[in-house]
């Protein structure tokens, strides 16, 4: 007898993480709602990865464990993860991250409030080494009293703020039959493709609730450069111009371009992480695609505060304001319990 596909179809992809996955298969399994599938491909682990998921594979039969007889890179991993699912929804993971036991609850509530939602995000933190309760930098929420039902139509504020939100892959959901685009070969817009092809037809929720604590110190984004070769800022771009080339989505694809031209912050990460002349790359794409940003004290701040300090010196004094004054001020911020 065919067995009843569950709810959920939790997606880890996962590549080198033994150290700290076992910490997110607990938050998995700690779920208040409990019908759901945790789908974990690994893609060809050298460490203790495999080890740590089968000792929890045989003590709950929800765990579906993959391993690749090579790496084949992180969007294609990913879309392995999206093949092997049977779920209603797609739930994805990253294998370094963890979350609130309400999360997938929160979800399906959020999935119930229209019949036409098709995505549904969240607001969520960062926290570094093994303080999951101390936050230091954080994506707030559209709305900090109640779950928004939200269009790709309600206007720049809400589109800006909803693809602010996208970036990180961890606590998005879709409904999967309404997945028509496949995960993109462009890492940073790898899992976003699918999601801006729901939102352009279909209601997305922003949720109120912190449901997500997101791994700083193990992301590829801070420890490998070549990362940045494709243009982080052209692939934003790329991805608008061609989920919402329709003249009827003319709106949104340009408050997408202007809303990735304006992350200025995001040339702190590519001025410390990156190469340098990467960094000169990606601002000069700021201002090639918003020509804008020629009159923007903000970004004439960013660019020309970063081209004079040294990543010797930026990377500890920005991870120090993260730690000390940026984390104080969030003090309040908790992964919903």
């Amino acid at each position: 007898m065919k067995s009843k596909a569950p709810i959920f179809s939790v997606l880890v992809p996962t590549y080198n993480q033994g150290p700290v996955i076992a910490e997110t298969i607990k938050s998995v399994l700690s779920q208040s709602f409990k019908d759901f599938e945790l789908i974990i491909v690994d893609n060809n682990s050298t460490d203790k990865t495999a080890a740590t998921i089968k000792k929890f594979k045989s003590q709950d039969k929800r765990i579906k464990y993959f391993k690749n007889d090579e790496n084949i890179g992180y969007p294609r991993n990913l879309q392995r993860c999206c093949d092997l699912a049977t779920g209603k929804y797609l739930y994805f993971l990253g294998s370094d991250d963890i979350l609130s036991s309400f999360a997938l609850e929160k979800t399906l509530a959020a999935f119930n409030m229209d019949k036409d939602v098709g995505i549904v995000t969240r607001p969520y933190y960062w926290f570094e080494g093994k303080s999951v309760n101390k936050a230091v930098r954080v994506v707030t929420p559209l709305d900090s009293e109640k779950d928004q039902l939200v269009s790709a139509f309600d206007g720049r504020e809400v589109f800006s703020k909803v693809f602010e939100s996208v970036g990180q892959l961890s606590g998005l959901s879709y409904r999967r039959k309404w997945m028509t685009e496949p995960i993109n070969t462009d890492v940073f817009t790898a899992h976003i493709y699918p999601f801006l092809a729901i939102f352009r037809e279909h209601k997305a929720v922003f949720l109120k609730d912190y449901v997500l604590a997101v791994r700083i110190a193990l992301s590829l984004t801070r420890t490998n450069s070549s990362i940045y070769d494709l243009s982080p800022l052209f692939t934003w771009v790329r991805m608008f111009k061609k989920v919402l080339k329709a003249k009827k989505y003319q709106k949104p694809r340009e408050w997408g371009i202007d809303h990735i031209c304006r992350n200025y912050v995001g040339l702190i990460q590519i001025k410390n992480y990156a190469r340098f002349k990467i960094f000169l790359r990606e601002s000069w794409l700021m201002v090639k695609y918003r020509p804008k940003n020629l009159i923007s004290l903000q970004f004439w701040f960013y660019f020309l505060g970063l081209l004079i300090i040294p990543k010797s010196i930026m990377i500890p004094l920005v991870d120090n304001y993260k730690r000390k004054v940026v984390g104080a001020n969030l003090g309040s911020v908790r992964l919903l319990k």
